[in-house]
This record gives C-alpha cells, structure tokens and sequence, in this order.
C-alpha cells in the first residue's frame, strides 16, 4: 500500500473526494495508488496539493529517503 492511499484512507476519504479536492485528476490519482506511477516524483504542485487535501505534511506522503532528507533540510532552513 502506498503511503498516498494510506493517508486517503486514514482520512476516511474516496479516491473520487481525494481527486475533486485536490485537483489530481482520478485516473492519475489511481495510478499512484496502484503503484504505476511514482508519486514520490510526481510534480510538486500535485504533492503539495494532496497534502493539502489530506491535511498532513509531505513527508507523509513520500517514501524516498533522498526527497524526505531535502524536504527536512528545507524545512530547518526555513526556521
């Protein structure tokens, strides 16, 4: 199970609700479920928006240890 589908589902949300809130289309957002699609490299304005969406961080969204390590480093530098 992929992170993005563990966080929709935590949420209580449908991929359809998911889709409509965060502006990915549902054939896509299902991609990513599924694992077809990498969604630790997808566009970053996709990423922010399921983020959004789901109301949770970015890091709990993505899997790749080099994207989560940039993602704490922005943060630090932002602080």
């Amino acid at each position: 199970m992929t992170k993005l589908k563990e966080m929709r589902e935590k949420s209580g949300m449908s991929q359809s609700q998911l889709a409509e809130k965060s502006g990915i289309y549902i054939r896509t957002l299902q991609s990513y479920e599924q694992g077809r699609m990498d969604f630790d490299h997808a566009r970053v304005d996709k990423i922010i928006s399921a983020a959004i969406a789901l109301n949770c961080n970015l890091s709990d969204l993505i899997t790749d240890p080099e994207i989560l390590a940039k993602i704490e480093q922005y943060q630090k530098a932002q602080k």
